[in-house]
Parts: structure tokens; sequence; C-alpha cells
């Protein structure tokens, strides 16, 4: 009887076969999952870890400073008295105008512009005219002529050009190229005064200052941020 039960109950310190195998197999899987696992956290461990480095940075600096600038005043309280003048042509009329062809000596001939202008102005002064010639419907144009002109007196312009036969089409005008003028004052009640006041303004100015930045494990072994360390 006791060899029996011998038989059909092995000793506990022997290994159960059983027990065996499913360790081994435990093993295996724990081997063939954790290697995966352990790639993926140092994979995100690259992108997770950041470690501190020192960096300079630009920045925009508003600065203040001081400008003079002029500014007009409205002062209703205390007006002021101002002079103003300004230059103004001499006036004049043109008292006759006329353009005409005529023989000069046996064979010559010679077209001519004329005209009067007189002096409405209380100055003398100095005109200067010039005149162009429309000789069928050919242009020209002569030097300029000035002449002093006496205050309420008149000077007759004429000018000449070879450059026409009897046949041709005579037309032409005058061109005034300078006029004397004269300067005309008057006073003026204004309220606005010009004034040179101190303006403060802001100008924008380029600075670089020292600061602490972070960067990932992946760029520092990559050296993704080398140019910006200090």
């Amino acid at each position: 009887m006791d060899k029996k039960e011998k038989k059909m109950n092995p000793p506990k310190d022997v290994p159960n076969k059983k027990n065996i195998v499913m360790s081994k197999v435990k093993k295996h899987l724990m081997m063939k999952i954790g290697i995966p696992v352990f790639v993926i956290i140092i994979f995100l461990s690259l992108f997770i870890i950041r470690s501190p480095y020192t960096a300079k940075e630009k920045y925009t600096e508003l600065q203040p400073y001081t400008e003079e600038v002029t500014k007009v005043v409205e002062n209703r309280d205390n007006p002021i008295q101002v002079r103003v003048c300004q230059e103004e042509e001499i006036p004049v009329k043109v008292t006759m105008e006329s353009v005409y062809g005529k023989a000069v000596g046996l064979t010559g001939y010679k077209c001519y512009g004329e005209f009067k202008i007189m002096n409405l102005g209380d100055n003398d002064g100095i005109w200067s005219y010039r005149y162009l010639f429309n000789i069928s419907e050919k242009l020209v144009q002569t030097d300029p002529f000035e002449q002093k002109i006496p205050k309420f007196t008149s000077w007759k312009f004429v000018f000449e050009t070879e450059d026409c036969i009897e046949a041709d089409k005579k037309e032409g005008h005058y061109i005034m190229v300078s006029a004397p003028t004269k300067e005309t004052c008057k006073y003026e009640i204004q309220y606005n005064r010009t004034m040179t006041v101190n303006e403060t303004k802001q100008r924008e100015m380029q600075r670089e200052r020292i600061i602490t930045k972070y960067e990932t494990l992946w760029e520092k072994l990559t050296g993704y941020n080398r140019f910006e360390k200090i």
C-alpha cells in the first residue's frame, strides 16, 4: 500500500514539468515584449527630456528721445499784425500786332512780326520777347530781344526772318520770355503763431540679451541649436 502511494504522489521538491514550460514561455514573452517597449521609451525620451542652455536673443526696444519740432499754435487772445509781401508782374497791354512781308532791295524779301507793348505799371522795367513765325505751316522762331520800357510808355518790338517768300502764307505770335516784377506788400491780422517746441518721440533700437533656453535630447545630440549657443 505504501509503495503504491509513493508512485502516485511524486516528491514535493521535484519540479513539475508543466510549471517549467510555463515559466520559460513567460520569460520568452517578457523578453519579446520588453525590448520594443524599451526602444519606445528610449525614442520618446529623445523628445521629452529637455536640458537648459545659454543663448543670445535679439529684441526691439523703444527708446525715447527729444526732438525740436515746429508747430502752428492758434492764439485768439493775442492776434499779431504781419506784413505779407509777394512778387507780381508789372502789367502791360498789347496795343497792336501784325505779320507781313516786304521786299528788300532788288531781289530780297523778308517777313516781319511786330507788336507794341505799353507799360501800365508805375515802375520802369525790362521785358524780353521772341517771335514765332508760321510761314506756310513752317515754324520759324527768332532769338529773344529785351527792352527797357519806362512807366506809362510803350515800345514797338519788331522781329524779322528771311525764311519766306512773297507767296507764303504769313502768321505768327509773340512769346514773352521774361517780365519785370514788383513787390506788393500788405498787412494781415493773424491768430496763428509758429513756435518751436521740444517733443518726446520714440524710436526702435535693436538690442541683445542673454537668456536661458531649453532643448530636447534629440536637438542636443544633433546640434540643432549650436549656432545660437554661447
